[in-house]
């Protein structure tokens, strides 16, 4: 996780991609997808959906691509396929780190504010697990109530 987080804080980097380095190094390098498997905690559908040219919403694919930035670069689609293509995950660290390097070289999105998501449960809640690219209940089958 070190050797690719390292790469990407060769220089100055703003605030967008300390969190997405944050987010690679808890959600994709952890032992919680070694534990889990690939499931939501992965990062691929996401960013495929959301940076790939074929996702920028037009008349071909009735205005449904999610790309709103309208970026496209195929470096970033060539990426994208190899990581969503291995089972390594080194190497989808290191295909993951490239695109949002590139995302943020490019300066494809100014962000304004981050919306917090803050996840509160009882204390008697276990089985929670956070997760930086879903919703709060996406591992809700794993919950329980303590006695």
């Amino acid at each position: 996780a070190d050797a690719v987080v390292s790469r990407m804080d060769g220089g100055s980097r703003d605030l967008e991609l300390e969190w997405l380095r944050v987010v690679i190094s808890e959600n994709i390098l952890t032992n919680e997808v070694r534990r889990n498997g690939i499931g939501s905690v992965d990062p691929q559908s996401y960013l495929a959906q959301r940076h790939r040219c074929s996702a920028i919403p037009s008349a071909t694919n009735n205005g449904a691509g999610a790309n709103y930035e309208r970026f496209c670069d195929g470096r970033v689609d060539q990426l994208l396929d190899d990581a969503g293509a291995t089972l390594d995950m080194a190497r989808r660290a290191s295909d993951y780190a490239q695109v949002l390097t590139i995302l943020n070289d490019k300066a494809i999105a100014i962000w304004l504010y981050d919306r917090g998501r803050y996840d509160a449960f009882r204390t008697r809640v276990g089985g929670y697990q956070s997760n930086g690219w879903d919703v709060v209940t996406w591992n809700a089958q794993d919950w329980f109530v303590r006695g």
